[in-house]
């Protein structure tokens, strides 16, 4: 993710921050080649559980108003990002297999019908 989310970033101006949560988590703040990292590291993230993932994923967006998220098209990360984008109120674009800064604006690429169709998306607010 970071390995996209930087040249990204650079090409619209901003910083890729990576977000690490977890016990223990520490340590890995400085493995994971983002310009900055935020970790939240607390016994109860231990395992992992989508509502305390989103809560605490929600209050960070919150915070720090970021123009975009990425989460893995893992199983945990379907798990929590429908949840997130109404939480958080950010749009949701899914089956991202290409995302690229276009003029200033982010232009996201989904395979959907099992891959028989190429969808482009911008995020609402983008020119």
């Amino acid at each position: 993710m970071t390995g996209k989310a930087k040249p990204l970033a650079a090409a619209l101006g901003g910083k890729a921050v990576g977000v690490v949560l977890g016990s223990g988590v520490r340590s890995l703040a400085g493995s994971i080649g983002a310009d900055s990292v935020l970790y939240v590291d607390d016994a109860a993230l231990a395992d992992f559980n989508p509502e305390a993932t989103s809560r605490v994923l929600t209050a960070l967006i919150k915070e720090r108003g970021p123009r975009l998220v990425m989460i893995g098209n893992t199983s945990m990360g379907m798990d929590v990002a429908a949840g997130l984008s109404v939480t958080a109120g950010l749009p949701l674009i899914a089956y991202v297999n290409s995302l690229a800064a276009d003029d200033g604006s982010l232009v996201a690429t989904s395979q959907i019908y099992g891959g028989k169709i190429q969808a482009e998306a911008m995020p609402d607010g983008e020119a």
